[in-house]
């Protein structure tokens, strides 16, 4: 069951003659809590043939279902690149032009009605040697994978794996079921949560392990408690070569009266293999929303001593997050700490409008808050590849509010130092009794979003055994109704890129029927999209470790909420082929001061994959004049290694550097990169330029910059004393020019600084500087306004353009005399504040091209009234925001509170589809208009357009006048 949270990512609506079940909306305060104990109750069942038989189900299925074979096609031209800001061509339109591998099997799995009549489904199911395992919202059916007929005819109630047991497990159903095939046990584990209400204790997760691998014979059960209501489940695997940290590893969203947010846990697997009592380590008030632990499929287990981890994404779109959940089980112990690596990527973009279809006006919600279930992990065994790999998928915006599905690929190698920008030696190697916080990099991501209007979300993501990635989603648009198709990719396929969803046959590779419904069901109070699953699952076949299986949901006809599940499965014909890796370690940078030493030394393995058995051979290109690559030994064999030096630091000359190590064996050649820099000595002290020493009437958000020969990285201080007693932000750049986060005080002076860092360390500071602010919009002494864009909204000469993307007339933008209260006269862009539909209202500028970089600062003005429904002391539920195009509205950058030099957005929005969004809700005189400026000085020169959102939900109203008026604007430069 799905509980209704009013702008939480986990709420769902329950279809029950029950109601849904009333939640708090307070967000509580996150502060980590560490707990340690015991199961709460453990035992052994009855076979579950027997416990089904009892409750009457025992019937064999009618009749085969019949597979899927060629449907219709029904597809587009996918030709172009979407260029997205901060992401440029990561966002795949066109596909590799190698067709995706076929379906092979296509099966319709649990409905709506067989499920318990929930919206949406929780749709799981794993496959072992025989079966294909599903689980959805309370139900669960067994699959027999050859034939995909169902193995009995009734499905069972996901609480039957604990009839007898006793308590809330036994005597309550609430379903966010979760099934995982245990590979290395051979073993089912399923898992479901349990209570008698949400704010009312007890709350448990109940977690049952199969004896054997017969799916209908005993199961060892048990009950995990948990402090607070423990919601959204979701379940990985964990095992290390030397059984140190083994562990089954969950993520909760928690409430108690308010979100109280994320908790990690794992519990003790080994013994739970046997049926013993079982240790529960569990971390909780993580502000991690839509966390996933990773989960090890296949065979091959992870490092010795091998730290659990879970990922999340980094919330404003840099990167993602991975916790290292070290565990001493002998002990009871771990060493969390709730401080993740940042694994910085290509940027993207989150707050979607929801997803769009054919036979409704009714948009399906995206999802896009949440990393998408499972984190698939890959080890590859002692002659393998030596780093593991990991990937994971979300719904991001890739412009115009159209979804795609952002996939990464993480690598994980023990024992492997990062970059450092610090001379000397680096430790390599852990101690053999401690556990491994595993070295992390990105390997590799992408955005799969073709064509230009169809949307992609609902995704999951695995690896098979020679590294391939298979991914599978639901497709919507306009003019089609949701269906489930799959993609992949080889581990040799180019960087960044998956395979065209046309298979070998020239049909598209839909997993669903040629034939599609629309949802109809409206949003439930509080949330802005008709919920669209929790999530979709995609599993590995234990049989051959190379196909996958998908299950998703989909309508077959169009109704309000009679929803259908589907199972397929594809495979991609690389898997298994002989083929091997070349790997060098440090896969990261690795950074040399000139010449503490002639040479450095890396290790390069070659790991096989599939059948390969052969030889392979070693070379070394690419590297700089002075410094000559030699091998320890020129061949290796699978699992083996060797050294390579490199000789000629002494004398090489400064710079960032990557060779190539190839391997050949046959006609197979692989490669890996060596990457190193080398600075001369440290770097000296930067010049400030600008602002000029003195300066006065510099704008508030101004735009430091300096020339600093030798620097690679530089620490920005800004205080208001010269002494730097009181420092009031620290930054750090790349680049040789940094703009404050923190918003200036006007007719104020200021202290800087600049402190560069290279390969040889941290360099000279450079002299301070200083510089006077003047006021906000208004040209420093010296220089007039050449105002570029000018509007009072009193005559229509000017062509703006309005978009309804969602909600009633009276939200959308008019030009009118704003309400009373507003302070604001005469005409005005106004729009309300919608309670009778989810609301997303759009105001655009006409083309506006912007003075030169020289005319800065370049600045955005207008006079504004924002009152909406607020969140709390600072956050917002509904709100306004400003965006820019700088091609033609094709994608839209938010300007956010590091571009505003006025009235500063109070919070986040909370409520609407673009929660998580920088917004206004509230003014800070009610009654009285603002003055809003931006500054626009990285936009110089360019041709732009301005897009003025305001977005509610339809919920409750905010205070009268209740909306966003605008007046007077004005664009202008400083000549």
């Amino acid at each position: 069951m799905r509980n209704v949270f009013r702008g939480s990512a986990a709420a769902a609506l329950l279809i029950l003659a029950t109601g849904a079940i009333a939640a708090p909306t307070a967000v509580g305060d996150l502060k980590l809590r560490i707990e340690v104990g015991q199961d709460a109750k453990h035992d052994v069942s009855e076979p579950m043939r027997d416990i089904l038989s009892r409750a009457g189900i025992t019937q064999p299925a009618l009749g085969p279902v019949k597979e899927r074979f060629n449907f219709l096609p029904s597809f587009e031209e996918l030709t172009g690149l979407v260029q997205k800001p901060g992401d440029p061509s990561r966002s795949q339109v066109s596909p590799i032009n190698v067709p995706a591998p076929d379906v092979l099997k296509a099966f319709n799995g649990l409905s709506g009605s067989e499920s318990g009549g929930f919206l949406p489904p929780d749709t799981t199911g794993d496959v072992s040697p025989t079966h294909f395992f599903q689980m959805v919202n309370i139900r669960w059916m067994l699959f027999d994978k050859a034939t995909g007929n169902r193995v009995f005819a009734t499905p069972a109630n996901g609480n039957s794996f604990f009839a007898g047991f006793g308590g809330v497990c036994e005597t309550t159903n609430q379903g966010d079921p979760l099934v995982l095939w245990d590979d290395a046990a051979g073993r089912w584990v399923v898992s479901q949560f349990a209570f008698s209400s949400t704010t009312t204790a007890p709350w448990f997760q109940c977690v049952a392990i199969s004896q054997t691998a017969d799916p209908l014979g005993a199961y060892y059960r048990y009950a995990f408690q948990y402090p607070a209501f423990n919601d959204y489940g979701k379940m990985g695997i964990w095992r290390t070569t030397d059984n140190s940290q083994n562990a089954y590893l969950f993520t909760m969203h928690e409430f108690s009266g308010s979100f109280l947010g994320a908790s990690f846990a794992a519990v003790e697997r080994d013994k739970m293999l046997q049926g013993l009592p079982a240790k529960f380590i569990r971390a909780g008030g993580i502000d991690a929303f839509g966390v996933l632990p990773f989960h090890l499929e296949g065979q091959f287990a992870m490092p010795e001593g091998a730290c659990p981890m879970f990922v999340d994404r980094i919330p404003t779109g840099a990167g993602y997050r991975i916790w290292d959940f070290c565990l001493n089980w002998e002990a009871g112990t771990t060493t969390f700490t709730n401080t993740p690596t940042s694994i910085l990527s290509d940027s993207y973009v989150q707050g979607l409008a929801g997803i769009p279809q054919l036979g409704s006006t009714v948009r399906l919600d995206d999802f896009d808050t949440n990393t998408m279930y499972l984190a698939a992990m890959r080890a590859y065994g002692p002659s393998g590849p030596g780093e593991a790999t990991a990937v994971i998928n979300h719904a991001v915006d890739v412009g115009g509010d159209r979804s795609g599905v952002r996939w990464a690929q993480f690598g994980f190698t023990p024992g492997e130092p990062a970059a450092s920008p610090v001379a000397g030696e680096f430790k390599n190697g852990f101690e053999s009794s401690q556990p491994t916080q595993l070295a992390k990099r990105l390997i590799d991501q992408g955005t799969f979003a073709p064509g230009t209007t169809e949307h992609r979300w609902m995704g999951s993501i695995n690896q098979d055994k020679s590294g391939n990635i298979g991914l599978a989603y639901n497709v919507s648009s306009p003019t089609a109704n949701a269906q489930i198709r799959h993609t992949a990719r080889a581990r040799t396929d180019a960087p960044g890129l998956m395979r065209d969803e046309v298979g070998a046959n020239s049909f598209l590779e839909d997993c669903t029927p040629a034939t599609t419904g629309a949802q109809l069901a409206q949003p439930q109070t509080g949330r802005p999209f008709s919920r669209w699953g929790d999530y979709s699952f995609t599993a590995v076949d234990p049989s051959d470790d190379c196909t996958f299986w998908h299950t998703n949901e989909y309508y077959a006809t169009t109704s309000n909420a009679n929803w259908q599940t589907r199972v397929c499965s594809f495979k991609l014909p690389e898997c298994g082929q002989a083929d091997f890796s070349v790997e060098a370690t440090p896969t990261t940078l690795v950074a040399f001061c000139a010449a503490p030493a002639a040479s450095r030394v890396f290790t390069i393995r070659v790991g096989a994959l599939g059948s390969f058995a052969g030889t392979v051979t070693l070379s070394a290109s690419g590297f700089p004049a002075g410094i000559t690559p030699t091998f320890g030994t020129l061949t290796l064999n699978p699992g083996q290694t060797t050294t390579l030096t490199l000789n000629g630091f002494a004398t090489a000359a400064p710079g960032t550097y990557q060779g190539t190590v190839t391997g050949v064996s046959g006609a197979l050649s692989r490669t890996a990169p060596v990457r190193f820099g080398i600075s001369a000595a440290p770097a000296a002290a930067p010049t400030l330029l600008t602002p000029t020493n003195g300066a006065t009437g510099v704008s508030i958000r101004p735009n430091l910059s300096w020339n600093a020969p030798g620097g690679l990285s530089y620490k920005i201080e800004l205080s208001l004393s010269n002494t730097f007693a009181t420092i009031l932000e620290t930054g750090t750049s790349t680049t040789n020019s940094y703009t404050p986060v923190l918003l200036l005080s006007t007719n104020t002076q200021y202290f800087w600084r600049v402190t560069p860092s290279n390969y040889c360390g941290v360099g000279t500071v450079s002299a301070v500087g200083n510089f006077t602010t003047g006021l906000a919009g208004v040209c420093p002494a010296g220089t007039s306004s050449n105002i570029v864009f000018q509007d009072d909204v009193a005559a229509d000469a000017i062509a703006w353009t309005t978009q309804n993307i969602s909600g009633d007339a009276a939200a959308a933008w008019k030009k009118a005399v704003p309400p009373t209260g507003t302070g604001l006269l005469t005409r005005a862009w106004v729009a309300g504040n919608s309670t009778a539909a989810v609301a997303d209202q759009r105001l655009i500028s006409p083309p506006i091209t912007l003075p030169a970089a020289a005319q800065r600062p370049i600045t955005l003005a207008f006079d504004a009234h924002h009152q909406y429904e607020t969140d709390g002391a600072v956050n917002c539920w509904d709100g306004g925001f400003v965006e820019i195009s700088t091609d033609a509205g094709a994608n839209w950058t938010p300007l956010g509170n590091q571009r505003t030099l006025t009235d500063v957005y109070p919070g986040v929005l909370s409520g609407s589809g673009s929660a998580g969004e920088f917004a206004w809700c509230r003014q800070a005189v009610p009654g009285t208009p603002v003055r809003s400026i931006f500054t626009l000085d990285g936009f110089a020169g360019q041709t732009v357009q301005l897009r003025f959102r305001s977005v509610s939900d339809d919920n409750t109203a905010g205070t009268a006048p209740a909306g966003w008026s605008i007046d007077n604007f004005e664009v202008k430069g400083c000549q």
